[in-house]
């Protein structure tokens, strides 16, 4: 507290209210800022959901190769034993 403000109580309201104006535009901008935030973590989560649901059709392509590969070595096994 300035020397001013202990012997004015004009000049300390007047700074008082400069003050609580800086925290109030400092809270305006960290509250923008969350709101940025917020947008990019969904669309971040957004972009992960979507990657997961590939890797998912991807592991059901490759798990659908492998069934198709055994049902071929299982056939081609019993082909060859049988004749």
């Amino acid at each position: 507290m300035s020397e001013i403000e202990r012997t004015s109580l004009d000049a300390h309201v007047s700074i008082c209210e400069l003050r609580y104006q800086a925290l109030n535009d400092r809270l305006d901008r960290m509250t923008q800022d969350l709101d940025e935030l917020k947008v990019l973590v969904q669309g971040l989560a957004q972009a992960l959901q979507t990657q997961q649901h590939r890797q998912n059709g991807q592991w059901t392509r490759v798990q659908w190769a492998l069934i198709a590969g055994l049902i071929s070595a299982v056939a081609w096994s019993v082909n060859h034993w049988l004749i």
